[in-house]
């Protein structure tokens, strides 16, 4: 009766929310183009990059930053429109695009996005920088992946455009990443989701570890790394890596979460271990022949399991069963970026799911609902829900008294 109940509510009262112009789902298409103008050599993946930059500089924030298009909870409520730290990603996907045609427009918004940076930017001693992840709610770091998404798009805009106060910036915040990277035996690495010094996490917040996110942490330090290299970050990408390798069964599957060896596999952060693999083996020759098997069995369990032959399923069980059906765009770019590298490192994926992939996007605006997403509906409905459920707990309590 529970699971009939939210069954329906989630196609009525639960329903995802639209969202326009999310800054993901642009700056996803826009690399993954410019990854399959390099795999195909076909100038009709120029001009659809030359579009999707256009979109990325359209929506960016009057303050110089990107807004990821919708509200959400990252420990506090975000609310749409206003520019957050991880979504800096646009500024590395803005400063790949230049390094193909540095238009005076796409410099001008990436100047902007490196004035953002240095507004929120701060020093915590002489030798670390950090960032908050949405300095218009709180001054506190509160996730970390923020601080690499800024790290890294950093070391892509000092290689154009030299900076000392950003280079002291940059090289402040990959000392602070390798200082928060908790070490459990001397070859291999991990960044807790959240910032431990936060006072309002329970222990299991406190100790939850997103090996999605630090496999997107991976791929953007190794970018950078190529651009601006530091040896601190060096040790980063090694440990980082080598911690979410140990973590892939035989299938190639890895968990969401720690402690979550049975979780479904969400294909949107899944597909990054693609990217992470691929390029973690740049930086470390000696893990090459290992991470690029690693990525090739992702790409495998992706085209097996989760394309359908018109979009990759969101959401699947670690047999391969889709548990949600529904089609979303930012899901479908993380994949479409993220198989467009394995395309320009010579893996087996074929060039009609990419064209259908692009294509859908493309014909859907690139927007359409998120998962992701909350809205005053939806937070009214899950705080009814909650209330209901704390009710009849309580009733069950004092009967069984």
């Amino acid at each position: 009766m529970k699971r009939w109940l939210y069954q329906c509510l989630d196609k009525t009262l639960l329903y995802p929310v639209r969202v326009q112009n999310c800054s993901q789902t642009l700056y996803e298409a826009l690399v993954g183009c410019l990854r399959m103008t390099k795999a195909t050599g076909d100038a009709v993946w120029r001009k659809r990059a030359d579009t999707v930059c256009q979109r990325l500089i359209d929506i960016q924030q009057p303050d110089g930053g990107f807004d990821i298009g919708y509200d959400f909870n990252f420990g506090r409520l975000h609310s749409k429109g206003e520019s957050t730290s991880p979504e800096l990603r646009g500024l590395l996907a803005l400063m790949l695009y230049y390094e193909v045609d540095p238009r005076k427009d796409v410099a001008n918004a990436a100047q902007r996005a490196a004035s953002w940076i240095e507004q929120h930017a701060y020093p915590i001693d002489t030798a670390r920088w950090t960032i908050p992840y949405a300095p218009y709610s709180t001054r506190e770091v509160m996730v970390y992946n923020g601080v690499s998404f800024v790290a890294s798009a950093l070391g892509l805009y000092l290689s154009a455009f030299p900076n000392d106060r950003l280079r002291e910036c940059y090289e402040g915040m990959v000392r602070y990443l390798l200082d928060v990277l908790i070490v459990p035996n001397e070859g291999s690495g991990y960044w807790p989701y959240a910032d431990r010094t936060r006072t309002d996490l329970s222990a299991e917040q406190r100790g939850k570890i997103d090996n999605y996110h630090q496999m997107q942490q991976v791929e953007v330090h190794a970018i950078a790394q190529v651009r601006t290299p530091l040896d601190e970050q060096e040790v980063l990408i090694r440990k980082a890596s080598a911690y979410v390798r140990s973590l892939m069964d035989a299938n190639g599957l890895v968990p969401y979460y720690n402690n979550c060896r049975e979780s479904p596999i969400h294909v949107w952060g899944y597909a990054s271990c693609v990217s992470g693999f691929l390029l973690a083996s740049e930086s470390i020759p000696s893990r090459r022949a290992d991470y690029r098997a690693a990525a090739e069995q992702v790409v495998r369990w992706l085209l097996d399991h989760a394309w359908n032959g018109a979009f990759f399923w969101p959401i699947l069980g670690r047999e391969g069963i889709p548990l949600d059906r529904r089609y979303y765009v930012r899901s479908d770019a993380w994949v479409f970026n993220a198989l467009a590298l394995a395309m320009q490192n010579g893996l087996d994926v074929e060039a009609s799911v990419m064209e259908a992939t692009y294509t859908r996007m493309e014909e859907q605006d690139f927007s359409g609902i998120e998962n992701h997403a909350t809205s005053p509906r939806i937070r009214f409905v899950r705080a009814a829900l909650n209330g209901a459920g704390g009710i009849l707990k309580s009733k069950a309590k004092a009967t069984s008294a």
